[in-house]
């Protein structure tokens, strides 16, 4: 993928990852009442582009994403 930034390619496929942990970023849809590992519908990637700096966060399956958020 392409920066939109400055148009230069993208290092893609980074894991995104809170300093500390071993724990991975997760989008959800959260329900009251609900157990919330169950509901973990994406696990978000990272690029970077080594001109400007840009980081662009990106669901890689977003069919399966899109699938999921319908079941919820």
């Amino acid at each position: 993928m392409n920066c939109v930034s400055c148009n230069q390619e993208m290092i893609n496929d980074l894991r995104i990852n809170v300093p500390g942990t071993l724990v991975d970023v997760r989008l959800i849809k959260e329900e009251e009442n609900e157990d919330i590992l169950k509901k973990a519908i994406a696990i978000p990637k990272a690029a970077v582009c080594l001109k400007c700096g840009e980081v662009k966060y990106y669901i890689e399956d977003i069919e399966s994403f899109r699938n999921a958020l319908d079941q919820v």
